[in-house]
């Protein structure tokens, strides 16, 4: 009797073509072993022969009667034909005579991932098996099933409440069940497409191509520049003479040149991929545009909830729907610019679609920027995994950050590549180029007074509150008495922010005015003003407001204005560094802030956090991944809704009810209608009374104005 895998339609002729189930696992094995390393299943103390056909057995199920009817249109009891279930009973019936007490585990581990491989994983407790389930697939058997309940029950026990699973387990089942998986999905799509994935090129291939850039040249050159960028490369050069496989910390002023340096870093840790980390959409969009100039487009994957799926056509490539489906949703480009959520959620989330992409990470180098924008409390947790990660899956990490939380206190293996850091953050073009002064402002009237008294000798004026209803009165007070004043927020529609910044950017420096703002314009935004107006909060905030006043040291005598309007503490509710003692209005903090002294402030937040201890129970991935909340953000982009923008929705819904259209080509077109509908979208927290009236259409959160 012949056992089929899957089925598809012979088009040609109206009948069904059956891919056997031999076939469909020989491709599966062929594909897991194109995307794994046997090394990488060793360091982790496991036998890659046993990953291996842990793979191949991964839909034995699919031998009884009732899916193959299944293929066939009948219908039948559906627990009756749960694949899954059945293919890790097969599997551990086989196998589980094994003595060996880690080839046990591994065996364990195996049947849980083969058990979930269509689903989301929460916890090993979620491994039932019950007698009615060996039974019931007993009879598709010309012999007796030797697993019993009550053995697999023991094992399990066992493992669990002997805390058998360590870290090493938990990254184990993320590792195997994203190459299985992810080689499940492949083989499937051969099968029913023809299209054959392969994995991209590798950044060793491409990364040659930094040395056709101007900057880097002169930089390797020793052609350093003068002034400012004179000091940007020996930053350069210094990191990469400092430079070692691991963890590495590096701690560098806002303006810097990070990307530039990021580049150069990538190219000397000569691995197969580089990720770009960044906790906000627009810095990971900017970085695009860098790195496109470097290392060109078809070589980039930008994937956030804003980018679109490209194509490409040209003498090299010509990219059809499921291909460049796959590139993007599959990380298959030699350099990876994604956020920090997506990035977390790949090492943490319980959710398929996020561990797909794990595999991915081996022999990377993974840079990320912005550290501090990640929940405190979780340093030193994070900082272990990443050792971790960095020993085991042969990656880079490169934690790049202006005001460098101490993560070295918790891994103090990691390498710190600028060893005197006091000499750029206190040199004068970086650490002057900006003076802080505190002013008291007890009224908006007061504040529009110095902010109209400061236009009359600076010709670029940035305000910042941190709070949205504030700068929009102000923002009306003063724009009626002066022109050229632009409002920033999360009410400013996306497409809206880029006009602005392009305005107020103008390269040839001819733009004058005022930019009033909130937090969206403090860090990933490169905006150059000559003073600025800020409303204190936390002081990674101060600095971060720092790096858009004076950039590029054009102006003389630039400054920053600080003044305590709104309370932070109902902006941060839960975040320690509003704490009084933490913030400016603590003299000693405020000082640190003019002297560059982050680690004296960093060391006195220690003493304040609720540091969480590392998380032990990693049989519970659910419970690991809330705990390991990485960035706090709980707001939303909502679409306005409008009669100038109504068609975007009308053809997201034509689209997504088209039932006839090919998938990937569908999904395709959806994403990048999302992007578009993120232009016409502003950002809503929660708390937002306008929340009330958010309505849904085909998975679309909107706000009509219609």
């Amino acid at each position: 009797m012949k056992i089929y895998a899957h089925k598809k339609m012979n088009h040609k002729n109206n009948e069904y073509i059956y891919e056997l189930l031999e076939d469909h696992e020989n491709l599966t094995v062929t594909y897991g072993e194109k995307i794994s390393k046997r090394e990488i299943v060793e360091k982790l103390g496991y036998s890659y022969e046993e990953f291996i056909r842990g793979i191949r057995f991964h839909d034995r199920g699919k031998i009884n009667y009732n899916f193959q009817n299944k293929l066939n249109g009948e219908k039948f009891k559906r627990e009756d034909s749960y694949h899954s279930l059945f293919s890790s009973i097969l599997y551990l019936d086989n196998f589980f005579q094994e003595e060996d007490r880690i080839k046990r585990i591994q065996m364990f581990l195996n049947a849980y991932v083969i058990y979930k491989h269509h689903s989301n994983i929460k916890s090993l407790n979620d491994f039932d098996l019950c007698l009615e389930d060996i039974k019931r697939f007993e009879k598709f058997l010309s012999k007796k099933l030797t697993l019993n309940t009550g053995t697999f029950e023991k094992i399990k026990n066992w493992m669990i409440n002997k805390k058998t699973i360590t870290k090493k387990d938990y990254f184990y089942i993320r590792y195997f069940y994203s190459v299985l998986a992810s080689s499940d999905i492949f083989a499937t799509q051969e099968f029913m497409t023809g299209f054959k994935f392969d994995p991209c090129k590798s950044f060793k291939e491409i990364s040659s191509k930094v040395n056709d850039n101007t900057i880097i040249k002169n930089i390797k050159n020793g052609i350093l520049g003068d002034g400012i960028n004179k000091l940007r490369s020996k930053i350069a050069l210094e990191v990469l003479e400092n430079y070692k496989s691991g963890v590495s910390l590096l701690e560098a002023p806002t303006g810097s040149g990070k990307t530039i340096t990021g580049c150069l870093l990538g190219e000397k840790a000569n691995k197969e991929k580089v990720f770009y980390v960044a906790p906000f959409n627009n810095i990971s969009n900017q970085t695009g545009e860098q790195l496109e100039k470097i290392f060109s487009k078809e070589n980039i994957g930008l994937i956030n909830s804003i980018s679109e799926i490209e194509y490409y056509h040209d003498e090299e490539r010509d990219t059809t729907s499921i291909e460049a489906y796959n590139d993007y949703y599959y990380f298959n480009s030699p350099v990876i610019i994604t956020s920090g959520v997506k990035f977390f959620d790949i090492l943490y989330s319980t959710k398929k679609r996020d561990i797909l992409n794990f595999y991915s990470l081996v022999d990377s180098c993974v840079i990320i920027d912005e550290i501090q924008a990640f929940n405190l409390n979780l340093w030193k947790t994070f900082s272990l995994d990443i050792k971790f990660l960095s020993d085991i899956f042969n990656i880079d990490f490169i934690i790049m950050s202006a005001t460098l939380p101490n993560l070295d206190i918790f891994a103090n293996s990691f390498n710190r590549l600028i060893k005197n850091r006091d000499y750029y953050f206190k040199s004068s073009f970086f650490k002057d180029r900006v003076t802080f002064e505190k002013i008291h402002i007890d009224s908006l009237k007061k504040l529009e007074e110095k902010v109209l008294e400061a236009n009359k000798i600076y010709p670029k004026v940035l305000v910042e509150f941190i709070n949205k209803k504030l700068a929009k009165e102000f923002y009306e007070n003063i724009s009626s008495k002066v022109s050229n004043v632009f409002l920033l927020t999360g009410d400013t529609k996306n497409k809206e922010k880029k006009e602005i910044l392009e305005i107020t950017e103008d390269k040839n420096n001819l733009w004058e005015g005022i930019l009033i703002g909130t937090q969206v314009i403090e860090a990933g935004i490169d905006i150059d003003f000559s003073v600025g107006f800020k409303d204190s909060s936390i002081l990674e905030n101060e600095e971060q407001f720092a790096g858009r006043i004076n950039r590029n040291n054009k102006w003389k005598n630039s400054k920053i204005y600080l003044f305590n309007y709104y309370d932070e503490k109902k902006i941060y509710r839960n975040d320690v560094r509003v704490t009084p003692e933490l913030t400016i209005n603590n003299p000693e903090v405020f000082h640190w802030l003019e002297e560059k002294n982050f680690d004296s402030y960093y060391y006195k937040i220690l003493n304040y956090l609720n540091m969480k201890n590392e998380f032990e129970k990693f049989y519970k991935f659910q419970e690991k991944y809330d705990f390991m909340k990485l960035i706090k953000n709980d707001s939303e982009n909502i679409f306005i809704l409008s009669e100038e923008n109504k068609y975007l929705l009308d053809e997201y819904e034509k689209i997504y009810e088209n039932f006839h259209m090919g998938f990937y080509e569908k999904q395709i077109l959806l994403k990048n209608l999302r992007a578009k509908i993120y232009d016409d979208s502003i950002t809503i927290y929660p708390t937002d009374e306008r929340m009330k009236q958010v309505q849904e259409r085909v998975g679309i959160r909107f706000l009509s104005i219609i």
